[in-house]
């Protein structure tokens, strides 16, 4: 199936509230060691507190094969912090990855951020991992930082 087909047969659409069981099942996919209930309960107090902004990939079927959340986050970078739309995660399933979908669903996201009055996204990932970050900078994202992050047990 080429990229025409699927633009076709597949839309790109905000969460709503009747998705909790199917938006926590894609969550679960992208975030394996939470179970299940986990997730639901996750997302039903987030958007009962609507910090949680989210677009799902949906087949005409109604299967949702990819999602993209955001939630506001405080950043501080070279001294000035902020409160923007943070990329919580992002995820694609398997069959229908390298299709587009994730520019997709960053493009929604950044437009319900512009319609918000937001100037800006920000993301993370891994620096180990180099598909997600080549995927990051494909959807315009800019490098700003690296950290390593530490912890000591008490």
């Amino acid at each position: 199936m080429g990229l025409p087909a699927l633009k076709a047969s597949l839309r790109i659409r905000a969460l709503r509230a009747n998705d909790l069981a199917a938006y926590a099942k894609v969550r679960h996919a992208h975030w394996p060691s939470r179970d299940l209930a986990e997730h639901r309960l996750e997302l039903t107090l987030s958007l009962a507190r609507k910090e949680l902004h989210a677009f799902l990939a949906e087949l005409d079927d109604g299967e949702v094969v990819g999602f993209a959340e955001v939630k506001l986050r405080a950043i501080s970078s070279e001294g000035e912090s902020k409160t923007l739309p943070f990329v919580e995660g992002i995820w694609v399933h398997e069959e229908f990855r390298r299709r587009e979908l994730g520019r997709f669903l960053i493009e929604a996201l950044s437009r319900w951020a512009k319609d918000a009055g937001y100037a800006e996204i920000a993301s993370e990932c891994e620096p180990a991992n180099a598909g997600a970050m080549a995927a990051h900078e494909a959807w315009g994202f800019t490098e700003t930082k690296r950290t390593v992050s530490y912890r000591r047990s008490l």
